[in-house]
């Protein structure tokens, strides 16, 4: 019945041994000669409808009847190879790699992987686990179930013997196709292959509306499984008299909420169940009744192709299943196993390995951490898979709630799924963690647009905008939310702003705002004048020691004119003063950037190096600042300071000497900083006026005493 030994399928595949075998199919491990790796080989091979011969490799159908059923089952087969195909990137679904016909069948090549199924593992662990570690486990399955039913398919066959937990801590959803319904003469011949206890009761005949809801049905009895150590009754028995106990009555340790959630899951009506495996997820988590999913890279503009027009609103929830849901079927018929492992089919063959794999031995399982799951999420939006770069994000999430770039990445992909309220709840997370992400509040302002909310929209992007100046898509979107509200003069003044970072947007921005406001040319901003005014008020505030309005006036100012040096400047002096030491290297770079000469930036840029410990980065920037100025006393004295806490006292000394002819008081304190030596080197006192190390900010800058030069 089986291949020999060493047969090469499609000149690639050389046949090792059998892993495992069913009604449907064999299951081999090969050797791939093309990139030298074993892979796991299934063959359709339905055992009541062909066979072969002792030593042979043709399959061989039986005549009449039989011959119409095989080519109906080898047409589903392959269908369902392509279908699954696309969950390549998926990191908790082992899908087809290639597939091909020949000797008569079909052949699908996975991936071979090591590990134990959770039937097994349960088995070992003294046949269950905790409620914890069992949604350790079934979240990823979870996850990978919301891809699958977003692509319009359902698995139909979720069971522990279907999930795999691989060696390296990977939790896998194997064995898709499994139920095979189809209406039709086939569905006599192809029977309906059902796992007693997992299936729910539509399963059981060909007219059972079945969905997401089937699923989440079998996911919850897997979970019933594994917190009790016992399968639950089959759904039939069920129908004539219910004895599902609830886990807490048989001694297991779930919170009342989960128990509630799983049990409704299990609901023998499925308008009873969760609608949405998110749903599910979510409730037993204790999340509510919806998932708080996050975040990403949002898309650059909001979708608004007539500016006139408000802003979508989220789409209505659906209806019940045994309602007006139209059922959308998993692709049906013969079975596909994912992948059929060593410990998995009947008797493992000899030389494999079904014990419990090194780092599952334990009460917890190890699984890739949340930055692995990030990355995973991200190559998905690459390839615009929202659904599985969803399942990804929440992955990591589960592992690290605090993982803000998974928060961003999730809220993308829900921005991408037309999910806004999920959206907004992940940027909100992202922001509680990081006040000072831009793209949290851009990607919130995104959501509450699409939820026809503009005025909170417009609000969220002015603080990204005023967290990131120079943020583009912000200035956009902000000028979009002002426009559709009505606020004209507001939208053209993003609109000036934009034409200064970005020009083809502006230009872009202009049309769709003069398409809403026809008869109106844009306001002609005041551009530099109204910036310079700006620059002053926040230099007087600086002054007077008013650091946080200073910063109000200076971030203002900058938004107008976002290559001024002297506003970038005095603003890095603004942050210095209240503390903000990472914004101050982050201005006095930009500034930088406009003018690398500048003196003033190089020395200011030193000066918050040094608070943030950073000192040979600070000793470079001064280094830099006295070449370009070399009778800066105060740089002198700063770089002194910055090489005694390098413990650099040959170089610090040398600063002395310069000091000694430009300014005495100076040099005596370097002085005394250097005969401490490097390891008691303190911060000399505050004085006013003065820019030194440890001592009060930068100068301020203006436009009588500063043109662009440092």
């Amino acid at each position: 019945m089986y291949l020999p030994r060493g047969t090469l399928l499609n000149d690639r595949y050389e046949i090792d041994s059998v892993l495992g075998h069913g009604g449907f199919g064999i299951t081999y491990l090969a050797r791939d000669r093309t990139l030298n790796v074993h892979v796991a080989v299934k063959e359709y091979f339905p055992r009541q409808l062909a066979t072969r011969a002792e030593g042979a490799t043709r399959v061989s159908v039986f005549t009449g009847k039989s011959q119409e059923h095989y080519a109906y089952g080898l047409k589903k087969f392959l269908e369902e190879a392509r279908s699954v195909a696309q969950f390549a990137d998926h990191p908790n679904i082992v899908s087809a790699r290639d597939y091909f016909q020949a000797n008569n069948t079909a052949y699908m090549v996975m991936r071979y992987v090591q590990g134990v199924d959770f039937k097994e593992y349960l088995k070992q662990q003294g046949g269950k686990v905790s409620f914890d570690l069992a949604l350790k486990i079934m979240m990823p399955v979870m996850d990978a179930l919301r891809a699958v039913h977003s692509a319009g398919l359902l698995h139909r066959d979720v069971s522990p013997d279907n999930i795999y937990l691989t060696r390296d801590g990977q939790v896998r959803l194997m064995d898709f196709g499994a139920a095979r319904q189809q209406v039709g003469e086939q569905e006599k011949t192809l029977s309906v292959i059902l796992k007693a206890g997992y299936a729910p009761v539509e399963q059981y005949t060909s007219k059972g509306k079945q969905g997401p809801w089937t699923d989440i049905y079998a996911a919850g009895a897997t979970i019933y499984r594994a917190i009790t150590g016992q399968t639950p009754p089959e759904a039939l028995d069920r129908v004539t008299g219910d004895e599902l106990l609830p886990p807490s009555r048989l001694g297991a340790a779930i919170p009342a909420a989960a128990e509630q959630a799983l049990m409704k899951a299990m609901s023998l009506k499925a308008a009873q169940r969760y609608e949405s495996m998110a749903e599910f997820q979510a409730a037993l988590e204790g999340r509510g009744p919806a998932p708080g999913a996050a975040l990403g890279v949002p898309p650059p503009r909001m979708e608004t192709a007539k500016p006139s027009a408000p802003a979508p609103t989220p789409a209505a929830p659906a209806k019940k299943p045994d309602r007006t849901i139209p059922v959308v079927f998993t692709v049906v018929g013969i079975i596909l196993a994912l992948i059929i492992l060593a410990s998995l089919g009947t008797k493992p063959e000899k030389g494999t390995n079904a014990s419990l794999p090194p780092g599952l031995t334990g009460p917890s399982m190890p699984t890739y951490n949340d930055h692995y799951y990030v990355d995973q999420g991200r190559k998905a939006l690459a390839m615009k898979n929202y659904e599985i770069a969803r399942g990804s994000f929440n992955s990591a999430l589960r592992l690290n709630s605090k993982n803000v770039p998974a928060y961003l990445g999730l809220a993308e992909a829900l921005l991408e799924l037309k999910s806004f309220k999920e959206a907004l709840d992940a940027a909100s997370q992202a922001m509680a963690l990081e006040p000072g992400n831009h793209m949290a509040y851009f990607q919130a302002g995104v959501a509450l647009a699409f939820q026809s909310n503009l005025n909170d929209a417009a609000k969220n992007f002015e603080t990204a905008v005023r967290l990131k100046p120079d943020f583009s898509e912000g200035h956009f979107n902000l000028a979009l939310a002002y426009a559709l509200s009505g606020r004209k003069d507001a939208a053209f003044k993003q609109q000036e702003i934009l034409r200064n970072l970005d020009a083809k947007s502006a230009a872009d921005l202009l049309a769709l705002i003069r398409k809403k406001f026809p008869e109106k040319e844009p306001v002609k901003s005041a551009g530099p004048q109204e910036a310079q005014k700006l620059l002053e008020e926040g230099i007087k505030y600086l002054d007077a020691g008013s650091n946080q309005r200073a910063v109000e006036a200076l971030e203002k100012a900058l938004r107008l004119e976002p290559k001024n040096a002297q506003i970038r400047l005095n603003l890095g002096r603004a942050y210095f003063n209240l503390g903000r030491y990472q914004a101050a290297v982050e201005a006095n770079q930009r500034a930088l950037g406009l003018n690398p000469d500048s003196f003033l930036a190089n020395h200011n840029l030193g000066m918050a190096y040094a608070k943030l410990g950073r000192y040979q980065e600070a000793a470079r920037a001064l280094e830099k600042a006295v070449r370009l100025k070399p009778d800066y006393a105060q740089a002198h004295y700063s770089l002194g300071a910055i090489y005694c806490k390098l413990g650099r006292l040959d170089l610090a000394r040398s600063q002395h000497a310069i000091l000694l002819n430009q300014d005495a008081k100076l040099a005596s304190e370097l002085l005394a900083l250097i005969n401490q030596g490097p390891s008691k080197t303190r911060a000399p006192k505050k004085k006013a006026a003065v820019t030194t190390f440890g001592i009060s900010g930068p100068p301020t800058l203006t436009g009588r005493n500063y043109k662009g030069k440092g």
